[in-house]
């Protein structure tokens, strides 16, 4: 069985996966709203349209992991997602010995599975190399608003949209909370910030903490040490 993290993925990941898996089936978690026709078109796929709050496809996909593992008779999971909130759900799986492979595009494995006490032996990572990862990438030019810092900010870290696509943002390690969103402003609803979200929590979805006002980079320990 593989269980779809649609809002997280591209759909060039989940066709590639598909292609060599035709015989799986397949849930999808998504709000309907925002992902590709694709997944609403094959035969072997159930879609789950979660449309009700914060986080729903998570809680979702979650629940049904887990249900699964007390109702079905399932031996092999795939898990295709880049969102380490799901890391809870690899944990539930490896907890009733049963074996899991994380599904990712290359270099977008999660970072969290040994800190949540994921069985990393029951774990197996498949890295997809999409070869498209650069062609939904957007970097943000200067605004009147920015012109001022523009150029103060030599280095760029990438932030993820709704739809998967990519955000190259003009950053600096200890960048106050303030500067960083005066470059994303324009860019809040595709990027799902609003009354569910707000700005620390979309922050540290991407690979990054926020501590005090400012903004860092992850260090190597607590980036790599819980993979």
């Amino acid at each position: 069985m593989v269980f779809v993290d649609a809002e997280n993925i591209s759909k060039t990941l989940f066709k590639q996966f598909y292609l060599k898996h035709k015989e799986e089936k397949y849930k999808v978690y998504a709000k309907k709203s925002v992902i590709s026709g694709i997944y609403l078109r094959l035969s072997n796929v159930e879609f789950i349209d979660c449309c009700h709050g914060k986080n729903s496809a998570d809680t979702y996909m979650t629940a049904d992991i887990v249900k699964s593992l007390y109702e079905d008779n399932i031996f092999q999971y795939y898990v295709i997602t880049q969102d380490k909130d799901l890391a809870i759900a690899l944990k539930a799986i490896t907890d009733h010995l049963k074996r899991v492979t994380l599904v990712t595009s290359l270099g977008q494995k999660l970072s969290n599975l040994k800190s949540v006490g994921v069985d990393l032996k029951y774990v197996d990572i498949e890295e997809i190399d999409t070869k498209d990862n650069n062609s939904f990438i957007t970097r943000i030019t200067r605004t009147n608003d920015t012109a001022t810092i523009y150029n103060s900010y030599k280095k760029r870290v990438w932030v993820k949209r709704v739809n998967g696509n990519i955000l190259e943002v003009p950053f600096e390690n200890g960048m106050h909370i303030g500067t960083f969103k005066r470059f994303l402003s324009p860019h809040k609803k595709s990027l799902g910030i609003g009354p569910t979200t707000s700005w620390v929590d979309f922050i540290e979805k991407q690979y990054l903490k926020v501590v005090g006002t400012q903004i860092y980079f992850l260090s190597e320990d607590e980036l790599w040490d819980e993979s």
